[in-house]
Protein backbone atom coordinates (compact mmCIF):
# COMPACT_ATOMS: atom_id res chain seq x y z
CA UNK A 1 0.00 0.00 0.00
CA UNK A 2 1.80 3.30 -0.92
CA UNK A 3 1.18 5.90 2.11
CA UNK A 4 0.83 9.37 1.43
CA UNK A 5 4.94 10.35 2.78
CA UNK A 6 5.72 8.25 -0.10
CA UNK A 7 3.34 10.41 -2.71
CA UNK A 8 4.75 13.40 -1.24
CA UNK A 9 8.47 12.39 -1.32
CA UNK A 10 7.65 11.63 -5.07
CA UNK A 11 6.48 15.00 -6.13
CA UNK A 12 9.26 16.30 -4.35
CA UNK A 13 12.31 14.61 -6.47
CA UNK A 14 9.89 15.38 -9.63
CA UNK A 15 9.91 18.91 -8.79
CA UNK A 16 13.77 19.09 -8.22
CA UNK A 17 14.60 17.36 -11.06
CA UNK A 18 12.64 19.34 -13.76
CA UNK A 19 15.10 22.23 -13.92
CA UNK A 20 17.77 20.26 -14.40
CA UNK A 21 16.32 18.46 -17.17
CA UNK A 22 15.61 21.65 -18.65
CA UNK A 23 19.05 23.22 -18.45
CA UNK A 24 20.63 19.60 -19.75
CA UNK A 25 18.03 20.14 -22.94
CA UNK A 26 19.32 24.09 -23.22
CA UNK A 27 22.54 22.89 -23.20
CA UNK A 28 22.62 20.17 -25.31
CA UNK A 29 20.57 22.44 -28.71
CA UNK A 30 23.43 24.96 -27.70
CA UNK A 31 26.09 22.73 -28.35
CA UNK A 32 24.08 21.09 -31.48
CA UNK A 33 23.81 24.60 -32.71
CA UNK A 34 27.72 25.52 -33.10
CA UNK A 35 28.71 22.83 -35.37
CA UNK A 36 25.74 24.34 -37.50
CA UNK A 37 26.90 27.91 -37.15
CA UNK A 38 30.18 26.89 -38.19
CA UNK A 39 29.49 24.86 -41.01
CA UNK A 40 27.69 27.68 -42.56
CA UNK A 41 30.43 29.63 -42.22
CA UNK A 42 33.09 27.03 -43.15
CA UNK A 43 30.97 25.78 -45.97
CA UNK A 44 31.18 28.79 -48.09
CA UNK A 45 35.03 29.03 -47.67
CA UNK A 46 35.62 25.88 -48.76
CA UNK A 47 33.88 26.40 -51.83
CA UNK A 48 35.65 29.12 -52.67
CA UNK A 49 38.71 27.98 -51.86
CA UNK A 50 37.87 24.59 -54.47
CA UNK A 51 37.03 26.80 -57.26
CA UNK A 52 40.36 28.93 -57.00
CA UNK A 53 42.49 25.89 -56.57
CA UNK A 54 40.94 24.50 -59.69
CA UNK A 55 41.90 27.20 -61.45
CA UNK A 56 45.87 27.43 -60.07
CA UNK A 57 46.78 23.62 -60.22
CA UNK A 58 47.02 23.62 -64.02
CA UNK A 59 48.60 27.20 -63.85
CA UNK A 60 50.88 26.07 -61.08
CA UNK A 61 52.16 22.99 -63.14
CA UNK A 62 52.30 25.37 -66.65
CA UNK A 63 54.94 27.36 -64.59
CA UNK A 64 57.00 24.84 -63.02
CA UNK A 65 57.14 23.32 -66.29
CA UNK A 66 58.23 26.76 -68.19
CA UNK A 67 60.61 27.19 -65.40
CA UNK A 68 61.98 24.21 -65.36
CA UNK A 69 62.05 23.49 -69.49
CA UNK A 70 63.02 26.99 -70.36
CA UNK A 71 65.16 29.08 -67.96
CA UNK A 72 67.28 25.95 -67.03
CA UNK A 73 69.82 25.34 -70.21
CA UNK A 74 70.46 21.95 -70.14
CA UNK A 75 66.77 20.92 -70.01
CA UNK A 76 66.28 23.69 -72.33
CA UNK A 77 68.75 21.63 -74.99
CA UNK A 78 67.47 18.28 -73.98
CA UNK A 79 63.79 19.79 -75.27
CA UNK A 80 65.17 21.54 -78.02
CA UNK A 81 67.32 18.25 -79.47
CA UNK A 82 64.93 15.69 -80.80
CA UNK A 83 63.05 18.15 -83.01
CA UNK A 84 66.24 17.68 -85.26
CA UNK A 85 65.27 14.58 -85.61
CA UNK A 86 61.41 14.74 -86.99
CA UNK A 87 61.08 14.20 -90.50
CA UNK A 88 58.25 17.81 -90.47
CA UNK A 89 61.34 19.23 -89.08
CA UNK A 90 63.97 17.95 -91.12
CA UNK A 91 62.08 18.58 -94.44
CA UNK A 92 61.66 22.40 -93.31
CA UNK A 93 65.29 22.47 -92.34
CA UNK A 94 66.64 21.38 -95.81
CA UNK A 95 64.08 23.65 -97.96
CA UNK A 96 65.46 26.97 -96.25
CA UNK A 97 68.96 26.05 -96.55
CA UNK A 98 69.04 24.86 -100.26
CA UNK A 99 66.80 27.82 -101.01
CA UNK A 100 69.19 29.94 -99.37
CA UNK A 101 72.22 28.46 -101.13
CA UNK A 102 70.54 28.77 -104.68
CA UNK A 103 69.22 32.44 -103.65
CA UNK A 104 72.60 33.73 -102.82
CA UNK A 105 74.31 32.03 -106.07
CA UNK A 106 72.98 32.21 -109.85
CA UNK A 107 73.92 28.68 -110.77
CA UNK A 108 71.39 27.76 -113.57
CA UNK A 109 73.56 30.91 -115.12
CA UNK A 110 76.66 29.57 -114.08
CA UNK A 111 75.61 26.97 -116.04
CA UNK A 112 74.55 27.86 -118.71
CA UNK A 113 77.45 29.71 -119.04
CA UNK A 114 79.60 26.74 -118.96
CA UNK A 115 76.76 25.13 -121.48
CA UNK A 116 77.86 25.73 -125.79
CA UNK A 117 75.14 27.60 -127.94
CA UNK A 118 71.69 25.70 -128.13
CA UNK A 119 72.83 23.42 -125.26
CA UNK A 120 72.38 26.52 -122.51
CA UNK A 121 68.12 26.15 -122.77
CA UNK A 122 68.74 22.84 -120.85
CA UNK A 123 69.77 24.75 -117.88
CA UNK A 124 66.81 25.37 -116.16
CA UNK A 125 66.27 21.47 -116.39
CA UNK A 126 70.11 20.41 -115.02
CA UNK A 127 69.25 23.83 -112.35
CA UNK A 128 66.43 21.88 -110.95
CA UNK A 129 67.97 18.57 -110.62
CA UNK A 130 71.20 19.62 -108.74
CA UNK A 131 68.49 21.77 -106.64
CA UNK A 132 67.20 17.82 -106.01
CA UNK A 133 70.32 16.71 -105.28
CA UNK A 134 71.70 19.54 -102.98
CA UNK A 135 68.32 18.61 -101.01
CA UNK A 136 69.12 15.19 -100.65
CA UNK A 137 72.92 15.90 -99.27
CA UNK A 138 71.26 18.54 -96.90
CA UNK A 139 68.82 16.10 -95.58
CA UNK A 140 71.44 13.41 -95.45
CA UNK A 141 73.53 15.89 -93.16
CA UNK A 142 70.60 17.14 -91.17
CA UNK A 143 70.53 13.40 -90.31
CA UNK A 144 74.02 13.04 -89.56
CA UNK A 145 74.99 12.17 -85.48
CA UNK A 146 77.73 15.13 -86.59
CA UNK A 147 75.26 17.41 -87.18
CA UNK A 148 73.15 16.83 -83.99
CA UNK A 149 76.18 17.64 -81.49
CA UNK A 150 75.93 20.98 -84.12
CA UNK A 151 72.45 21.41 -83.44
CA UNK A 152 72.45 20.92 -79.49
CA UNK A 153 75.53 23.60 -79.47
CA UNK A 154 73.74 26.08 -81.46
CA UNK A 155 70.78 25.91 -79.02
CA UNK A 156 73.00 25.99 -75.99
CA UNK A 157 74.42 29.15 -77.83
CA UNK A 158 71.17 31.07 -78.40
CA UNK A 159 69.61 30.02 -74.65
CA UNK A 160 70.12 33.58 -73.66
CA UNK A 161 68.28 34.94 -76.78
CA UNK A 162 65.18 32.15 -76.58
CA UNK A 163 65.00 33.97 -72.96
CA UNK A 164 64.84 37.37 -74.06
CA UNK A 165 62.53 36.86 -76.63
CA UNK A 166 60.08 35.06 -74.45
CA UNK A 167 60.38 37.77 -72.09
CA UNK A 168 59.43 40.10 -75.30
CA UNK A 169 62.86 42.13 -74.09
CA UNK A 170 65.19 41.06 -77.55
CA UNK A 171 65.82 44.15 -79.50
CA UNK A 172 67.78 43.25 -82.57
CA UNK A 173 66.35 42.78 -85.74
CA UNK A 174 64.67 39.45 -85.13
CA UNK A 175 62.64 41.04 -82.11
CA UNK A 176 59.51 39.01 -81.52
CA UNK A 177 60.67 35.64 -83.37
CA UNK A 178 62.21 31.84 -82.18
CA UNK A 179 65.01 31.37 -84.41
CA UNK A 180 67.82 28.85 -85.06
CA UNK A 181 70.84 30.02 -86.64
CA UNK A 182 71.91 27.51 -89.45
CA UNK A 183 75.18 29.10 -90.57
CA UNK A 184 76.87 26.09 -89.25
CA UNK A 185 74.51 23.53 -91.10
CA UNK A 186 75.54 25.78 -94.48
CA UNK A 187 79.34 24.98 -94.09
CA UNK A 188 78.87 21.58 -93.38
CA UNK A 189 76.50 21.26 -96.38
CA UNK A 190 79.33 22.97 -98.49
CA UNK A 191 81.17 20.66 -97.44
CA UNK A 192 79.57 17.58 -98.65
CA UNK A 193 78.87 19.47 -102.03
CA UNK A 194 82.85 20.00 -102.40
CA UNK A 195 83.34 15.57 -101.90
CA UNK A 196 80.80 14.84 -104.48
CA UNK A 197 82.15 17.79 -107.09
CA UNK A 198 79.74 20.34 -106.52
CA UNK A 199 81.58 23.32 -106.17
CA UNK A 200 79.27 26.41 -107.28
CA UNK A 201 78.51 27.11 -103.56
CA UNK A 202 82.05 27.57 -102.55
CA UNK A 203 82.48 31.02 -103.05
CA UNK A 204 79.62 32.09 -100.34
CA UNK A 205 81.64 30.68 -97.33
CA UNK A 206 83.40 33.78 -96.90
CA UNK A 207 80.26 35.80 -97.13
CA UNK A 208 79.02 32.82 -94.86
CA UNK A 209 77.69 35.05 -91.84
CA UNK A 210 75.69 36.84 -94.58
CA UNK A 211 73.87 33.74 -95.56
CA UNK A 212 70.76 33.34 -93.93
CA UNK A 213 70.96 35.56 -90.94
CA UNK A 214 67.59 35.23 -89.43
CA UNK A 215 68.07 31.50 -89.29
CA UNK A 216 64.76 28.95 -89.30
CA UNK A 217 62.02 30.84 -87.19
CA UNK A 218 60.40 28.01 -84.96
CA UNK A 219 57.95 30.87 -83.70
CA UNK A 220 56.85 33.65 -85.20
CA UNK A 221 55.64 36.72 -83.87
CA UNK A 222 52.08 35.71 -83.59
CA UNK A 223 52.81 31.88 -82.27
CA UNK A 224 55.29 33.97 -79.49
CA UNK A 225 52.05 36.03 -77.63
CA UNK A 226 50.84 33.08 -75.66
CA UNK A 227 54.10 31.61 -74.83
CA UNK A 228 55.15 35.22 -73.84
CA UNK A 229 52.24 35.41 -71.50
CA UNK A 230 53.13 31.79 -69.78
CA UNK A 231 56.27 32.50 -69.33
CA UNK A 232 55.85 36.26 -68.06
CA UNK A 233 53.44 34.15 -65.47
CA UNK A 234 55.85 31.78 -64.42
CA UNK A 235 58.46 34.06 -63.96
CA UNK A 236 56.30 36.63 -62.02
CA UNK A 237 54.95 34.10 -59.69
CA UNK A 238 57.38 31.56 -59.81
CA UNK A 239 58.61 32.27 -55.59
CA UNK A 240 54.24 32.31 -54.99
CA UNK A 241 52.22 30.32 -57.01
CA UNK A 242 53.71 26.63 -55.54
CA UNK A 243 53.51 27.79 -52.25
CA UNK A 244 50.43 29.25 -52.49
CA UNK A 245 48.65 26.25 -54.13
CA UNK A 246 50.20 23.99 -51.97
CA UNK A 247 48.93 26.03 -48.85
CA UNK A 248 45.33 26.67 -49.99
CA UNK A 249 44.82 22.80 -51.05
CA UNK A 250 45.95 22.24 -47.10
CA UNK A 251 43.35 24.88 -46.02
CA UNK A 252 40.65 23.77 -48.70
CA UNK A 253 40.74 20.12 -46.26
CA UNK A 254 41.04 21.99 -43.14
CA UNK A 255 37.97 24.10 -43.36
CA UNK A 256 36.02 21.22 -44.60
CA UNK A 257 33.43 20.26 -42.53
CA UNK A 258 33.49 16.45 -43.76
CA UNK A 259 37.34 16.06 -44.66
CA UNK A 260 36.42 13.19 -47.16
CA UNK A 261 33.71 14.85 -48.78
CA UNK A 262 35.94 17.96 -49.25
CA UNK A 263 38.93 15.83 -50.75
CA UNK A 264 35.95 14.17 -53.17
CA UNK A 265 34.23 17.77 -54.29
CA UNK A 266 38.15 19.35 -54.03
CA UNK A 267 39.77 16.03 -56.58
CA UNK A 268 36.68 16.94 -58.39
CA UNK A 269 37.20 20.49 -59.27
CA UNK A 270 40.49 20.16 -59.88
CA UNK A 271 40.16 17.43 -62.67
CA UNK A 272 38.09 19.46 -64.29
CA UNK A 273 40.19 22.40 -64.07
CA UNK A 274 42.85 20.13 -65.55
CA UNK A 275 40.82 18.78 -68.23
CA UNK A 276 39.54 22.21 -69.39
CA UNK A 277 42.92 23.65 -69.31
CA UNK A 278 43.55 20.50 -71.64
CA UNK A 279 41.31 21.73 -74.14
CA UNK A 280 42.62 25.41 -74.17
CA UNK A 281 45.99 23.72 -75.09
CA UNK A 282 44.12 22.09 -77.76
CA UNK A 283 42.61 25.08 -79.29
CA UNK A 284 45.96 26.70 -78.36
CA UNK A 285 47.62 24.41 -81.09
CA UNK A 286 45.27 24.96 -83.55
CA UNK A 287 45.74 28.16 -83.41
CA UNK A 288 49.40 28.37 -83.09
CA UNK A 289 49.85 25.70 -86.34
CA UNK A 290 47.22 28.23 -88.49
CA UNK A 291 49.40 30.97 -87.65
CA UNK A 292 52.19 29.06 -89.65
CA UNK A 293 50.37 29.28 -92.89
CA UNK A 294 49.42 26.23 -95.07
CA UNK A 295 53.66 26.05 -95.75
CA UNK A 296 54.81 25.27 -92.27
CA UNK A 297 52.00 23.40 -90.91
CA UNK A 298 53.69 20.56 -90.87
CA UNK A 299 56.92 21.93 -89.43
CA UNK A 300 54.43 23.93 -86.40
CA UNK A 301 52.59 20.59 -85.55
CA UNK A 302 56.38 19.35 -84.87
CA UNK A 303 57.54 22.17 -83.12
CA UNK A 304 54.43 21.98 -80.87
CA UNK A 305 54.19 18.51 -80.08
CA UNK A 306 57.67 18.27 -79.23
CA UNK A 307 58.46 21.62 -76.92
CA UNK A 308 55.15 21.12 -75.20
CA UNK A 309 55.13 17.01 -74.74
CA UNK A 310 56.62 17.45 -70.86
CA UNK A 311 53.59 19.78 -69.98
CA UNK A 312 50.38 17.61 -71.82
CA UNK A 313 52.68 14.53 -70.08
CA UNK A 314 52.71 16.39 -66.29
CA UNK A 315 48.84 17.49 -66.70
CA UNK A 316 48.07 13.85 -67.47
CA UNK A 317 49.47 12.32 -64.76
CA UNK A 318 48.29 15.19 -62.43
CA UNK A 319 44.92 14.70 -63.34
CA UNK A 320 45.78 10.59 -63.30
CA UNK A 321 46.74 10.86 -59.26
CA UNK A 322 43.81 13.44 -59.14
CA UNK A 323 41.13 11.01 -59.91
CA UNK A 324 42.93 8.30 -57.88
CA UNK A 325 42.77 10.23 -54.70
CA UNK A 326 39.57 11.45 -55.01
CA UNK A 327 38.27 8.06 -56.19
CA UNK A 328 39.63 6.28 -52.60
CA UNK A 329 38.20 9.49 -50.90
CA UNK A 330 34.76 8.45 -52.12
CA UNK A 331 35.36 4.71 -51.62
CA UNK A 332 35.59 4.96 -48.29
CA UNK A 333 32.66 6.67 -47.50
CA UNK A 334 29.14 5.42 -46.81
CA UNK A 335 27.22 5.36 -49.95
CA UNK A 336 25.76 2.05 -51.29
CA UNK A 337 27.85 2.00 -54.03
CA UNK A 338 31.54 2.64 -52.20
CA UNK A 339 30.09 -0.43 -49.77
CA UNK A 340 29.45 -2.45 -52.32
CA UNK A 341 32.81 -2.17 -53.44
CA UNK A 342 34.60 -2.38 -50.45
CA UNK A 343 32.50 -5.38 -49.85
CA UNK A 344 33.47 -6.97 -53.23
CA UNK A 345 37.19 -6.03 -52.22
CA UNK A 346 37.26 -7.79 -48.83
CA UNK A 347 35.28 -10.55 -50.51
CA UNK A 348 38.41 -10.76 -53.11
CA UNK A 349 41.06 -10.72 -50.27
CA UNK A 350 39.24 -13.14 -47.90
CA UNK A 351 38.19 -15.65 -51.02
CA UNK A 352 39.66 -18.59 -49.15
CA UNK A 353 37.43 -18.23 -46.10
CA UNK A 354 34.12 -20.07 -46.37
CA UNK A 355 32.88 -18.84 -43.31
CA UNK A 356 33.05 -14.87 -44.58
CA UNK A 357 31.25 -15.75 -48.28
CA UNK A 358 27.50 -15.55 -46.97
CA UNK A 359 28.00 -12.61 -44.45
CA UNK A 360 30.19 -10.82 -47.59
CA UNK A 361 27.71 -11.65 -50.04
CA UNK A 362 24.97 -10.21 -48.26
CA UNK A 363 26.61 -7.02 -47.65
CA UNK A 364 27.14 -6.84 -51.49
CA UNK A 365 23.45 -6.99 -52.14
CA UNK A 366 23.09 -4.80 -49.48
CA UNK A 367 25.15 -2.27 -51.05
CA UNK A 368 24.77 -2.76 -54.83
CA UNK A 369 20.68 -1.59 -54.04
CA UNK A 370 21.33 1.37 -54.43
CA UNK A 371 18.65 4.87 -54.41
CA UNK A 372 18.00 6.36 -57.69
CA UNK A 373 19.95 9.77 -56.68
CA UNK A 374 22.74 7.13 -55.95
CA UNK A 375 22.82 5.67 -59.57
CA UNK A 376 21.92 9.08 -61.19
CA UNK A 377 25.55 10.78 -59.31
CA UNK A 378 27.67 7.20 -60.07
CA UNK A 379 26.53 7.16 -64.08
CA UNK A 380 27.13 11.28 -64.27
CA UNK A 381 30.45 10.70 -62.92
CA UNK A 382 31.19 8.06 -65.25
CA UNK A 383 30.34 9.72 -68.21
CA UNK A 384 31.98 13.05 -66.77
CA UNK A 385 35.01 10.67 -66.41
CA UNK A 386 34.76 9.53 -69.72
CA UNK A 387 34.97 12.82 -71.42
CA UNK A 388 37.62 13.82 -69.32
CA UNK A 389 39.86 10.92 -70.23
CA UNK A 390 38.88 11.92 -74.03
CA UNK A 391 39.84 15.41 -73.70
CA UNK A 392 43.10 14.99 -72.23
CA UNK A 393 44.52 12.37 -74.10
CA UNK A 394 43.74 14.59 -77.71
CA UNK A 395 44.54 17.46 -79.43
CA UNK A 396 42.20 17.68 -81.76
CA UNK A 397 39.55 20.78 -81.08
CA UNK A 398 36.74 18.98 -83.04
CA UNK A 399 37.12 16.20 -81.23
CA UNK A 400 36.66 17.82 -77.80
CA UNK A 401 33.41 19.55 -79.06
CA UNK A 402 31.73 16.66 -80.44
CA UNK A 403 32.79 15.29 -76.65
CA UNK A 404 31.37 18.27 -74.81
CA UNK A 405 27.97 18.10 -76.89
CA UNK A 406 27.84 14.40 -76.30
CA UNK A 407 28.63 14.22 -72.55
CA UNK A 408 26.22 17.32 -72.34
CA UNK A 409 23.73 15.14 -74.21
CA UNK A 410 23.92 12.14 -71.91
CA UNK A 411 23.47 14.01 -69.00
CA UNK A 412 20.58 15.44 -70.71
CA UNK A 413 19.34 12.28 -71.23
CA UNK A 414 19.92 10.64 -67.68
CA UNK A 415 18.45 13.62 -66.24
CA UNK A 416 15.46 13.17 -68.40
CA UNK A 417 14.82 9.53 -67.00
CA UNK A 418 15.53 10.25 -63.67
CA UNK A 419 12.67 12.96 -63.43
CA UNK A 420 10.69 10.05 -65.32
CA UNK A 421 11.27 7.12 -62.78
CA UNK A 422 10.67 9.86 -59.85
CA UNK A 423 6.78 10.51 -60.84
Amino acid sequence: MVSAHHVSHAWRSVQREKPATQGTTNYCETVTALPTTHHRVRTPITWVLTVVLALLVPLTITSTWALRTVTNTDRYVATMAPLIADPAVQTTLATVTTTDLFNAVDVEGKIADHLPGASKALAPVITAQLRSTVTGVVRTVISSPAFQKIWNLENRATHAIAISVLSNTHASTTAGQLQVKLQKLVVEVIAALDAKGITFFDPIVIAISQLNKNGVVLMTTQQLHTAQTIFHLAITFKAILPWATLALLAAAIAIAPNRRRGVVRLSGAILIGITVFAGALAFGRHTFIHGAGPDGAAFATAVWRILLRQLIFDLRIAAIVTALIGFGAWVAGESSAARWIRAQAKRLSTASRAQDAHALDEAASRGWAMKAEERHAAITTVVVGIGALVVLFTSSPTVIIATVVIVVAALAILHGLLLRAAR
